[in-house]
């Protein structure tokens, strides 16, 4: 009936358009079922998730390896020819020279965070634009760097964790000179200052510090262990050994900062931390140690926030980039400002703005590069400050850092 009504040609094509339309009718559905899945049922609501549920640790295993409780703590094995183990690998492996330059080491940054999210929402957005201030100044410097999330060792947590990572850097990048550690809430804020390296030629530590204060007045802020050059040698390795005992967290680390406290000057009552116990084994064995330990005060390796982000305007005004010291700081350090925990000990408002403050105060000098500008220090907002050209190649950058001299490498010669 069909066919003598519509002809077969006819009849043809509506069953091939039937046909066609069930398969797009099947693949409609399939679409819908697979977006319902994803997107359209569960919970799919990130400010309601309850992220500790993706968060539960694994419980120890039997295998890991336990420290005997009895026994004095070490960083690991006892090593005593370092230096003679990696001048053999350096000799072995030419095209990864410890120098890259005439005057110019290698040098690691090494910074780092919990593996867990921050205990305040915000807090991973700062460490965010810390990570990003620091990989800046590294490019430009030809710095390498390290960003670590891991403990390495479960007893060296909080102010200590940096120890067993700091150590076990040195021991597996021998082609690394200089490792330059730094807190994660420090911030460059110098990006055209170059550290002198050829001043610390003869010393193997280099901090920020007075040496009248901790050598004289044995004073636990007489130095800033925050952002500090440790040189990769046999020496470091033995003075990272002395400093480590005061660190294992319990019950060593509370007797540990009751002896910094009655021994050092207006140190508060709390347990031993990295700064005060590198100040009093300064300060206790100056003959073993003090020669090859640099404090400088020429310029700011660790700058105090308080002292410094409400001038950064008047430095603008008054000064330049590359002086490094109070009239442009290299480093600005957020010390109490604790963004990532749900405490400080100052007003929060008061660090996250001046934490913004300090971020666009080092990024201007990359936005510069390229002809932008922050609106203000206190804003995100970027403005133009230079023309579009049509001879890209000719327009020079006001602080010379897109192709800066220290950033130049020495390149192996070749062996053909």
């Amino acid at each position: 009936m069909l066919t003598r009504c519509l002809g077969a040609r006819r009849l043809r094509q509506i069953r091939r358009a039937f046909r066609h339309g069930a398969v797009t009718f099947l693949c409609l559905f399939l679409t819908v079922i697979v977006l319902r899945g994803t997107i359209g049922a569960g919970n799919n609501n990130y400010a309601t998730f309850d992220i500790s549920t993706i968060l539960v640790d694994e419980p120890s295993s039997k295998d890991e390896i336990t420290r005997d409780p009895k026994a004095p703590y070490t960083l690991g094995p006892r090593i005593t020819n370092w230096d003679q183990q990696r001048k053999r690998w350096l000799q072995q492996n030419p095209n990864f020279p410890n120098f890259i330059a005439p005057n110019k080491p290698r040098v690691l940054l090494v910074t780092g965070s919990s593996p867990k999210p921050c205990e305040n929402p915000v807090g991973d957005h700062y460490l965010l634009k810390s990570i990003k201030n620091k990989i800046d100044y590294c490019r430009l410097h030809g710095i390498e760097i390290f960003y670590n999330m891991a403990l390495f060792d479960a007893e060296m947590a909080g102010f200590w964790a940096k120890l067993p990572l700091i150590r076990k850097l040195l021991l597996s990048h021998p082609e690394v000179e200089f490792l330059w550690w730094m807190d994660s809430d420090a911030m460059f804020t110098d990006m055209a200052f170059e550290v002198p390296w050829e001043r610390y030629k003869d010393h193997n530590f280099v901090m920020h510090g007075w040496n009248e204060m901790v050598y004289d007045e044995k004073n636990w802020i007489g130095l800033n262990t925050g952002s500090f050059l440790l040189r990769n040698c046999q020496w470091s390795l033995d003075i990272l050994d002395s400093w480590a005992p005061m660190g294992p967290k319990g019950k060593v680390r509370d007797e540990a900062g009751k002896l910094l406290t009655r021994e050092l000057k207006n140190r508060p009552v709390f347990e031993a931390d990295d700064q005060s116990a590198m100040v009093y084994l300064l300060a206790t064995e100056r003959d073993k140690w003090g020669d090859k330990v640099y404090l400088e005060n020429g310029y700011y390796l660790h700058g105090y926030w308080g002292i410094l982000v409400d001038r950064y305007e008047e430095m603008i005004e008054n000064y330049h980039p590359g002086l490094g010291d109070h009239r442009w700081p290299l480093v600005t350090h957020f010390v109490g400002c604790k963004p990532c925990g749900k405490f400080g000990d100052y007003p929060v408002e008061r660090c996250l703005r001046q934490m913004d403050r300090a971020y666009n105060f080092g990024d201007n000098q990359i936005l510069q590069m390229y002809g932008f500008t922050h609106k203000s220090l206190a804003s995100k907002r970027v403005k133009r400050v230079r023309n579009e050209s049509s001879n890209p190649l000719d327009v020079k950058d006001e602080l010379g850092l897109l192709h800066p001299a220290f950033k130049a490498i020495r390149l192996p010669v070749s062996s053909s």
